[in-house]
């Protein structure tokens, strides 16, 4: 499962890597996949972050409402799964590339590997 890029964004998060449960959930009734939630710890106690399916908003809902938008039914978690939410993205235009002699193995080896014009 991968985390909802609309989680990047929210807030409730706040540390650069916080160790996150996502969960693909699901109605009991109808089989059908209401969405995709995130907390800090499984099972969530009141409330729980959910990106509803088809949306790309987060949204914070009570365990007690959370059933499923067709029939109504009751939901449960079908697949969780122990993540690792980082926040720190890397910016590769920043990384510029590394001025100075190279390595000696590998002078030798582009050495080696350039065609030799000495057999004149």
């Amino acid at each position: 499962m991968h985390i909802p890029e609309s989680v990047f964004r929210s807030e409730a998060f706040p540390a650069p890597a916080t160790p996150v449960f996502v969960a693909e959930i699901a109605c009991i009734m109808c089989t059908a996949v209401v969405g995709t939630a995130i907390d800090t710890r499984w099972p969530p106690v009141l409330t729980v972050l959910i990106e509803f399916d088809g949306s790309h908003a987060l949204q914070r809902v009570e365990l007690e409402r959370l059933r499923c938008p067709q029939c109504g039914g009751n939901t449960a978690a079908t697949e969780v799964t122990p993540r690792l939410l980082r926040r720190d993205r890397a910016d590769w235009r920043l990384d510029q590339p590394r001025v100075g002699r190279p390595p000696k193995w590998l002078a030798a080896l582009r050495a080696a590997a350039r065609p030799s014009d000495l057999t004149a």
